[in-house]
């Protein structure tokens, strides 16, 4: 029996930017949480990762470290396992002049990025906010993309290359139900683009939509080919061949899926009651639950 289950609850929570300084918070199962800032609030400690702020009980907490290092990424949010690594291929018109004028010495220049804001001409500040995230992204400082890559769509909201980027570190990052909305949107507004119709496949393909993937990649790959779409192509057409004779059921905050008819239906509501049993253990150590279902594969 494989069994494969997707909980995003601790995403991106015990490792961040390799190297920097961080309260260390060491918890009594043995893990260690890097926090950027660290705070008490009654009977829970409240932290920050990044932009996000996260809650944790004091009664699951060893002890907190200050000046802690945190350690080089031995796995990341991009590893997960329906949530392909990949980077779109279109680009803005006049990005490289812009990067010239924007990244400096190996870092955005914000105040380059202010005046070019002042200037009052949308188009040129999304075009600014996107080079400025396109360039953290590439460089995983992931915060700090999704800051920039957001400004940029406040000023554009309907440009399909910023939306592609967007989705894509959506996806890095694990945000997968955040994703499709945006990969969505990218294809009404650009219905023959290979580079929006790939990207909704990737987003369809980690929110566990394998067929709906599998046609958006066809459609991408009938405008152009590409080897990396391709092979997830293939193996989401595996993926389905696989599991076409799989049941499914789903709960409140699972889809269940499981091969055959023989499982007796004891088996599975004692499965069932464990995953959930787990899931209220984990949404009250965290001090926050996943926005979609969480796909289980028998």
């Amino acid at each position: 029996m494989r069994v494969t289950v997707i909980f995003l609850l601790s995403s991106g929570l015990l490792v961040n930017a390799a190297g920097a300084s961080a309260e260390v918070i060491h918890l009594k199962n043995g893990r260690s949480i890097y926090a950027d800032q660290v705070r008490e609030n009654g009977a829970h400690l409240e932290y920050e990762v990044g932009e996000d702020s996260y809650a944790i009980p004091k009664s699951a907490v060893l002890r907190i470290e200050a000046g802690g290092i945190r350690p080089e990424r031995a796995s990341s949010t991009n590893d997960h396992p329906q949530a392909p690594s990949f980077t779109p291929v279109d680009n803005l018109k006049g990005e490289p002049e812009l990067s010239d004028k924007l990244i400096h010495d190996g870092q955005v220049d914000v105040e380059a990025l202010a005046s070019l804001e002042q200037q009052g001409d949308a188009h040129a500040a999304a075009a600014g906010y996107f080079v400025a995230g396109k360039y953290e992204m590439e460089h995983e400082d992931f915060s700090k993309a999704r800051t920039f890559l957001e400004t940029a769509l406040r000023f554009e909201s309907q440009n399909p290359t910023v939306l592609n980027y967007y989705v894509a570190l959506l996806l890095r990052t694990g945000n997968t139900v955040e994703a499709l909305p945006f990969a969505e949107r990218a294809v009404r507004i650009a219905p023959n683009s290979p580079d929006t119709l790939a990207v909704l496949g990737y987003a369809q393909y980690a929110s566990d939509r394998n067929r709906d993937a599998i046609r958006s990649w066809k459609q991408s790959l009938a405008f152009r080919p590409d080897a990396q779409v391709q092979k997830y192509l293939e193996k989401a057409e595996r993926d389905a061949s696989a599991e076409s004779d799989f049941t499914e059921k789903a709960t409140s905050h699972f889809t269940l899926k499981y091969e055959g008819t023989q499982t007796p239906d004891s088996f599975r509501r004692d499965l069932v009651s464990t995953l959930e049993s787990h899931y209220d253990d984990l949404v009250r150590d965290l001090g926050v639950a996943p926005r979609g279902s969480i796909a289980v594969i028998l």
